[in-house]
Order: C-alpha cells, then structure tokens, then sequence
C-alpha cells in the first residue's frame, strides 16, 4: 500500500518525494527481470509532474525505463518533450525510440511528431519510419500520417498510389484526418475522376465522428 507523506521540502524535494525515491531505488527491477512498472509508480511520476517536479519524477521513472519497462520508457520520453526544466529532443527520442521498438504507439505517434516538423530528408526519414510502424501496427491516426508523408515524398520514395492506400485503410479504420483528405481529392477531382457523391459520402462520415471542418461541407448536396 503506497504511503502518503507530507508536503514538507528537505533537500530540494518534498519528503514525499523522497520517500518515494527511495522506495523506488529499493524496489527497482535489475537488468536479468522483466521489468514492468506498475500502475501506482506511473501515478507517482505524473503527480510529481503535475506538481512541477519534473526532477523527482524521472529520477522515479529512469532506473525502470533502464530496466526495460516500456510503459517508463514511454514516460520517460513524454517527459523529456515537455516544457519543463528537463526539455531535450534528443533524450526524448531516445527514449520513445526505445519504446517504441516494442510496439508501443503512443511513443511511435510521439516520436514522429518530434521529427515531422523539421524540413530535413533524414529528420523526415525519421518520421515516417516511426508513423509507418505504427501504421503496421493498425493505429489509424498512424496510417494517416505515414499516407500523408509517402504521398508527398517526404521521408521516403514519392508514392501517390501507396500513399493513398493507406488513407483508405485510415478513413475505413476511422480517422477523420484521413476521411477528409480523400473527400477533398473525391470532389476536386484529385488523382482521379471528380465523384461528387463520395466526396459527400466521406463529408458526412468525418461530420458524424466530430470532426468541425466537415460538418458544413457535408450538408452540399443533402
């Protein structure tokens, strides 16, 4: 059962926090098991952040994302983009690369917006290198981001068709982003004859999920 300390600085830190490092520093995995972070330790690190001491949560979370766990691995690496005191690109990429090469998508998603906004073949190879395997993976915001970026060129070889296959898979998963983008390329006309009908078809599918930018052009032709 965790304890609840007081809020009372020593050191820096608030004897809560230091109580908890200390119990984290006695209970963390070694390297030979399987590390897996429970439930109540990832609590722990997000209140500390939420409280403002980045600090003592990755202090809580490094000797577990250096063990293997995915989940503090991931953590870890949210918290190194975020606009703390501990802000570092580079240590954010390393650690959301290290979950994600066990699949885990919200890291994959995270490192590739890390990337996407930085006009540099590599830096773009980067990510849609991540999107594509999240893409891999079935998440359809994913398969949204990788169509996107292979259709243009950006980060790999330029593929209209490919790109545009994995739109569909995106749109038929149920991404908005996607649904829209091929609405807009249905009714322009767009790598193919206009088709008015799936244009509105699309129009209203985005509409009925939520998505504002589709609620009025899915009423053309009602």
């Amino acid at each position: 059962m965790m304890i609840r300390y007081s809020f009372w600085r020593l050191g820096g830190l608030t004897v809560r926090a230091a109580c908890i490092l200390f119990a984290a520093c006695m209970s963390a995995p070694s390297f030979a098991q399987q590390a897996i972070v429970g439930a109540e330790t990832l609590e722990e690190a997000r209140s500390f952040i939420a409280d403002g001491e980045s600090a003592a949560a990755r202090d809580l979370l490094m000797p577990w994302a250096q063990a293997g766990s995915i989940d503090a691995q991931f953590e870890l690496g949210r918290l190194y983009t975020s606009d703390s005191p501990l802000k570092d690109d580079l240590l954010a990429r390393r650690w959301l690369r290290r979950a994600g090469l066990q699949d885990h998508i919200e890291a994959l998603m995270l490192l590739g917006a890390s990337y996407y906004d930085e006009d540099h073949d590599y830096i773009l190879r980067q990510s849609f290198r991540a999107y594509k395997q999240a893409a891999d993976l079935g998440h359809p915001p994913a398969m949204y981001q990788a169509g996107s970026l292979m259709r243009h060129g950006d980060g790999t070889a330029r593929d209209i068709e490919g790109g545009l296959e994995l739109l569909r898979a995106g749109a038929e998963a149920g991404d908005v982003d996607a649904m829209f983008d091929l609405a807009v390329f249905a009714g322009k006309g767009d790598y193919g004859p206009v088709n008015v009908q799936q244009a509105v078809d699309l129009y209203r599918k985005a509409a009925d999920a939520g998505y504002p930018k589709a609620i009025n052009l899915s009423l053309i032709h009602i």
